[in-house]
């Protein structure tokens, strides 16, 4: 090849290589526009749904009617609050009518959305009159009813009549006469020995005498007059209200001292034991709304009453006031049910339960705080324990 040839073929070589490059940029940049979104066709976006509006719906469930209630005790209804609303309901209080005479356990929490929270209305008169009104729960509702009617009555507390005694006595009756002679009028017919000691009457001009009411056992009578010997009998009276004949007869003496009658003994009096308000504090860490009665174990009385109880929320502390006989031993005692069953502590609802800590000797002022521990549940009323 000579050199004219060879600068040809360097040419055409160079040439040829820079045709296939423009083909190659060519290709690339089609390629390039079609991954960019060359097409046409576009996707639309999603709309995005506006939020929903929260709402918080208020309801109020619970008979608030008390009925009468004997001024100074206390009794006690449920009101549920609920919240059917989507969001979460605060309850920030509430108000009723007659200035404490009706309270709650709560004023204040927070009810779920589809929730509710139940609360412990209690009615305590302190005059013989109406309350009634309505009771307001205040809170950020956004709808529903917040008032409940709310009606209760004081009564003056009547004191029941102690039944009549039981008549256990029986009279006795009979003639005095003289030995040999008639009957014997101004002696002295006395009991000597027995319950009825000192007990005396004296006969009539027929020498007749009644001693009446006479307690049932043994006893001695004397027939005395003065101028004659002393006559003695024995018996035991066994039936009430019945009558029995009981003749003397005596002699003359030459000298017949004149018998001192025994005197009837004076009857020492009873001391009252003194009455002080002792306050005590207990608290309830269980789950569940407790079910509480105080048993007064010296004088046998039960508090609030024997059909009646007191209850403490879960969770809450609530302080007793109790009036008292100075040095009574007052224990406590409670269950989760009404009826004395359910999980218990102390002595029990019904006070048929040993129990540690849960007595305390009856003083004025405030006791050491306790409160019920819940452990397991049982029926037996050692599920729970009150530990101070």
């Amino acid at each position: 090849m000579n050199a004219k040839n060879l600068a040809n073929f360097t040419v055409i070589a160079f040439s040829r290589e820079c045709f296939v490059k423009r083909i190659l940029t060519t290709f690339m940049l089609g390629l390039f526009v079609s991954a960019c979104g060359g097409s046409s066709s576009s996707t639309t976006p999603t709309p995005t749904p506006p939020p929903v509006a929260a709402t918080r719906v208020i309801g109020l469930v619970g008979n608030l009617a008390f009925g009468n209630v004997a001024v100074g005790q206390e009794t006690s209804s449920l009101l549920t609050i609920t919240n059917s609303g989507n969001a979460a309901l605060t309850i920030t209080g509430m108000t009723a009518p007659a200035g404490g005479i009706y309270t709650a356990s709560s004023t204040t929490g927070t009810v779920a959305a589809g929730g509710s929270l139940p609360v412990t209305i209690f009615f305590k008169p302190t005059a013989a009159q109406s309350y009634n009104g309505t009771l307001t729960v205040n809170g950020d509702q956004t709808a529903g009813t917040n008032a409940v009617a709310i009606s209760g009555t004081g009564i003056s507390a009547t004191p029941t009549p102690p039944p009549p005694a039981p008549v256990n006595t029986a009279t006795l009756t009979g003639t005095l006469t003289e030995t040999g002679g008639g009957p014997l009028s101004g002696a002295l017919v006395d009991v000597t020995a027995g319950i009825d000691t000192g007990k005396s009457t004296t006969t009539d001009g027929s020498g007749r005498f009644t001693l009446a009411g006479l307690s049932l056992g043994t006893l001695t009578v004397r027939a005395w007059k003065e101028g004659y010997n002393n006559s003695y009998q024995t018996l035991t009276l066994t039936t009430a209200t019945v009558t029995v004949t009981l003749n003397f007869t005596i002699i003359k003496s030459v000298v017949v001292p004149t018998p001192t009658p025994t005197p009837t003994p004076t009857p020492t009096p009873t001391p009252t034991p003194t009455q002080v308000t002792m306050n005590w504090s207990i608290k309830n860490t269980c789950s569940a709304t407790q079910n509480l009665k105080f048993y007064d174990e010296t004088n046998h009385l039960t508090y609030p009453s024997s059909t009646t109880h007191y209850t403490i929320d879960p969770g809450a502390t609530r302080v007793f006031s109790l009036s008292c006989a100075t040095n009574a031993n007052i224990c406590a005692g409670g269950n989760t049910n009404a009826n004395g069953s359910g999980a218990g502590w102390g002595v029990g609802l019904l006070n048929t339960s040993g129990c540690t800590n849960c007595c305390n000797i009856c003083r004025s002022g405030t006791v050491t705080p306790q409160e019920v521990t819940c452990t397991t549940v049982t029926t037996s009323g050692a599920g729970e324990t009150i530990k101070e």
